[in-house]
């Protein structure tokens, strides 16, 4: 049977990482957190940080590049270190949760990035924080599920093509 090449593994990572983007894109567009003055808002808006606006739209666009990237970046690890795809949940909950922490600590707005656990006396940083968190494990679920279909695709690709 032939080695998986990088090249499929991060094609399987960019396919899985932009269906998982999509999908914590939904989770953060159906979820309204309350700012510091009250007012509901988008909690995908909050995505749109590095981007610099606070728009719908860029929230989405900055959630489908870095989750893109992020699936990029796992599938070049998962074929790298060449690792099982009963693997990849185990995986993604980790890349999941260091997701979480960095972009609550470095990509959220100057105002938003305390620890969130210090800030319980505040329920918008409260909801904020489950917001990401739902999100960050929404999308580490979705790209191991889609990631491991993918190379289980490929394996019986290969499979086929070496019995022909």
């Amino acid at each position: 049977m032939k080695k998986k090449g990088i090249l499929s593994g991060l094609v399987d990572g960019a396919g899985a990482g932009l269906v998982a983007g999509i999908a914590s894109g939904v989770l953060l567009s159906i979820m309204e957190v309350k700012d510091r003055q009250g007012d509901l808002t988008w909690a995908i808006t909050l995505a749109s940080g590095p981007a610099r606006a606070d728009k719908l739209l860029a929230g989405w666009l900055v959630q489908l590049l870095f989750g893109t990237a992020l699936g990029v970046l796992f599938g070049l690890l998962f074929t790298v270190l060449r690792l099982r795809r009963e693997a990849a949940a185990v995986w993604t909950l980790a890349i999941g949760i260091a997701w979480w922490m960095v972009c609550w600590f470095i990509l959220m707005p100057p105002g938003l990035r305390r620890a969130p656990w210090t800030e319980i006396s505040d329920p918008s940083l409260t909801q904020v924080a489950v917001a990401g968190v739902v999100a960050a494990m929404g999308y580490a679920a979705i790209l191991a599920v889609v990631f491991a279909w993918l190379e289980q695709r490929w394996d019986e690709r290969v499979i086929a093509r070496s019995r022909a």
